[in-house]
């Protein structure tokens, strides 16, 4: 099968390390699809916090190789099938997740099965945004936690990409009551816009006292929480009874009490993106795109970039304290 180039531009890693260690380069192969494999020409691509950790050489190894392009998602049209290709034809608008060659590219291959349709509600750039953090989401709230209309959230984390996604799906999902905590003021502000009830700074003296101030004459059905190592011994002090902790994130050790859950029969677990299933990820695909269909999700983008500025965004990722969305490259 013709491929539309020979070579294409794609943001490569030397080796594994900093920000320094990604290269544009000019001379990549454009790959041609097998069977059951789409070619995807990329019009905008996410940059993730865990590319930080796959460019670190801690994550995804042997997806991710030195020489190789970075990256997970992004979104972009369709522009050859291979043999057996059922879903899609050269001209659709999809997002990917993941793909079979890094997404930091001008041309990304990856399988029929983790390519998605792209609602023509949400522009490519918003598209680049829904993969990852939309995904997670749906995993954790709807898939680990079973958020049910009517219930009250707390997110731990609520300006992040992950967190103001959290917001939007929890509405769509009827939640009553969804409180959040950010560090920056932007960030409250942002996770406010998104639909939250309430923001508090985490970072104030009385925080504590606030979150419990928030829910006082209501109990907290499900708490998501993105840095377990910090917030998990207060989590288990203040879930209401039968509630469920779902934990999508961590940077350390976590040292808490689980005898805090054994009165209020309250439970904890992890959500892992990566332990989903291909049904799975189909079912989330389909609720998003009915959600987008519903007006519920409006991704938020923090920042565009063009891929000649992948060191630059990188470095600004991992000197970023505190969340305030996800950024893109737009080619």
């Amino acid at each position: 099968m013709e491929t539309p180039a020979k070579k294409m531009t794609a943001v490569v890693m030397e080796k594994y390390g900093g920000p320094e260690v990604l290269r544009l380069s000019t001379e990549v192969e454009v790959p041609t699809p097998d069977a059951n494999q789409v070619l995807v020409q990329m019009k905008a691509i996410g940059i993730n916090s865990v590319d930080s950790r796959v460019r670190e050489g801690g994550y995804m190894q042997k997806l991710f190789k030195p020489g190789h392009a970075l990256g997970i998602d992004g979104s972009g049209i369709v522009e050859a099938v291979g043999e057996g290709v059922a879903k899609y034809k050269p001209g659709d608008r999809v997002y990917i997740v993941p793909g079979k060659t890094g997404t930091y590219a001008q041309y990304v291959l990856a399988n029929e099965n983790s390519v998605y349709p792209l609602h023509e509600k949400l522009s490519f750039n918003e598209g680049a945004v829904l993969p990852i953090p939309y995904f997670t989401v749906y995993r954790a709230l709807v898939q680990r936690a079973k958020l049910e209309k009517g219930e009250t959230l707390l997110i731990q984390g609520a300006s992040g990409q992950v967190g103001l996604a959290c917001i939007q799906i929890a509405r769509w999902l009827g939640a009553s009551y969804i409180v959040g905590t950010a560090g920056r003021l932007e960030g409250r502000n942002l996770a406010l816009k998104s639909g939250a009830d309430a923001v508090i700074d985490y970072r104030a003296d009385d925080f504590q006292d606030q979150l419990k101030e928030a829910f006082k004459d209501k109990k907290i059905d499900v708490i998501v929480e993105m840095n377990s190592d910090i917030n998990m011994k207060l989590d288990m002090e203040i879930i209401g009874y039968g509630g469920r902790i779902v934990v999508v994130g961590k940077r350390g050790e976590t040292k808490c009490d689980p005898g805090n859950l054994l009165g209020k029969e309250a439970s904890v677990m992890g959500s892992g993106l990566r332990l989903s299933t291909e049904s799975q990820r189909m079912t989330m695909a389909k609720g998003l795109y009915e959600a987008a269909e519903e007006g519920w999700i409006k991704p938020h983008i923090n920042k565009e970039y063009p891929l000649e500025e992948a060191e630059k965004a990188h470095r600004e990722m991992d000197d970023r304290k505190g969340g305030v969305g996800k950024s893109i490259f737009v080619l």
